[in-house]
């Protein structure tokens, strides 16, 4: 197991091994997560914004 698993890693990992991460390991993975999320989120509008620019969908 990784001592301290990138974002990434985690999709991979078994269970058993997600477990057994310390509180602060998976609060650290949640934040990198939600943080993923939103700037996905800001490029999605960015994205959609070019395309309705180009007078697509």
């Amino acid at each position: 197991m990784t001592a301290r698993p990138a974002l990434g890693d985690v999709r991979h990992m078994p269970v058993r091994d997600l477990i057994t991460l310390p509180a602060e390991q998976l609060a650290r993975l949640r934040r990198e997560a939600r943080m993923a999320r939103d700037a996905a989120a800001i490029l999605e509008r960015w994205l959609d914004g070019i395309a309705r620019i180009q007078g697509g969908a």
